[in-house]
């Protein structure tokens, strides 16, 4: 095998803080996730065959560490430590096990893992967010030094792409947080375009170059470029399914909404991969063409998929099952029917009460942020109840009760909404 490009991990969901990290990690090195989760429930979850064919390695997690959460940084090291041992039986790409060790010692000494995390789960600007991208940057000086002190990396794809994937990160968290970003975008595209031709079918680079670009509206063009070569050599496999996603992105950017090509996009992800996000866009695509019979199978089906999760949710998860059960009430309120429209708001403005709750005492609600920020989650919880509409949804159950006319509820429900 010439190059280790992708990897398919199988996981059960009470180990998904250990899958986190090392999905962090081969992130950072440019190797494409696809997450494979075994459901607990009785319920049988979605029957997924996935063909191995389309990955370089099949890893399934098996947690014999014991963690409960994240760790140290040493427990982290082991962990990773362990994986390369694991790995090694089965990749024989030397380029990727010759810097494995130097990028594991920058990952776990500035704690990528939590880093990567909060960009992802928190797109809005926080000191939170701006220590995240701290990390990065530090992340990225300690990269450059590494590839000035050791000249053979800078043959080597993985190590190139880690030290441009810190550097990206850092850019997207100012960027969040509306500040300036710390690298020109216009140096870091042309490292990120040399990057791709270099290292001819690295078509992970080519998404690099796209998020690279994003950051600002003069290379819109040259992102959806990036997007459309790296979808060109990965087809519809599973992993494809982020970049079509990205591109859809871009497309409803430029239209202003979400046009006929960003939904063929979305689609397209849809298609390759079933995850809850690329649902959720089947759904508002149909919502923008107010075919609503079409957007609401898509909402149910989304809602399926967070509901095997069980409710160990991250926060992107319960942002959207409230998103979903919001617009399942606003549905059900056109239609008339205001008992599945009180039903839907209610299940919204339940989950968002229990994160409440959360901040100080424990539920299971709030167990994904325990595990992952400790000491700290209730500053996350509050991050996230701050991306949850809950106006929006108490004027949607007010409005049912008084067509139920049912006043003394309606009345309770404005009352929170004054408050």
């Amino acid at each position: 095998m010439a190059h280790f490009d992708s990897i398919l991990i199988t996981y059960h969901n009470k180990d998904r803080i250990l899958f986190q990290i090392y999905a962090e990690f081969f992130r950072l090195m440019g190797i494409y996730i696809t997450e494979d989760i075994l459901y607990d429930q009785k319920i049988q979850a979605v029957d997924i065959h996935w063909n191995e064919m389309y990955f370089s390695f099949h890893y399934k997690i098996r947690n014999t560490s014991k963690m409960n959460g994240i760790g140290s940084e040493a427990e982290v090291k082991e962990q990773l430590t362990v994986l390369k041992e694991e790995l090694k039986a089965h990749i024989h790409t030397d380029a990727f096990f010759e810097c494995y060790d130097d990028i594991c010692n920058i990952f776990c000494e500035n704690q990528l893992f939590r880093a990567s995390a909060i960009l992802q789960y928190y797109k809005s600007g926080s000191e939170k967010t701006l220590t995240a991208g701290e990390q990065f940057e530090h992340a990225a000086d300690s990269l450059t030094q590494l590839l000035n002190k050791k000249n053979r990396y800078l043959e080597n794809r993985y190590a190139r792409y880690a030290s441009l994937y810190c550097k990206q990160k850092a850019n997207s968290a100012r960027y969040i947080c509306k500040q300036r970003v710390i690298y020109y975008v216009d140096k870091l595209a042309s490292q990120g375009l040399a990057l791709c031709k270099e290292f001819d079918g690295f078509s992970n680079a080519w998404v690099l170059l796209g998020l690279i670009c994003e950051k600002s509206k003069d290379f819109l063009p040259e992102t959806i470029n990036a997007y459309q070569r790296a979808v060109q050599m990965t087809g519809y496999q599973p992993y494809a399914s982020s970049i079509y996603y990205l591109l859809g992105k871009c497309y409803e950017f430029v239209d202003d909404t979400i046009s006929i090509r960003a939904a063929k996009e979305y689609e397209n992800a849809y298609k390759c991969m079933k995850k809850y996000r690329n649902i959720y866009k089947m759904a508002i695509s149909y919502n923008y063409k107010n075919e609503w019979e079409e957007a609401v199978h898509y909402f149910y089906e989304c809602l399926q998929f967070l509901k095997w999760k069980d409710t160990f949710l991250d926060p992107i998860e319960q942002e959207y099952y409230f998103k979903v059960n919001t617009h399942l009430s606003y549905y059900y309120l056109r239609q008339e029917n205001f008992c599945d429209a009180i039903k839907y708001a209610k299940r919204a403005l339940e989950l968002y009460q229990k994160l409440k709750d959360g901040i100080e005492t424990e539920n299971p609600e709030t167990a994904f942020y325990r595990s992952f920020f400790g000491k700290d989650a209730g500053q996350y919880i509050h991050l996230a109840l701050k991306k949850m509409n809950e106006q929006q949804t108490n004027q949607y159950l007010s409005v049912a009760y008084l067509e139920l006319q049912m006043q003394e509820e309606a009345v309770k429900n404005l009352a929170v909404l004054e408050s």
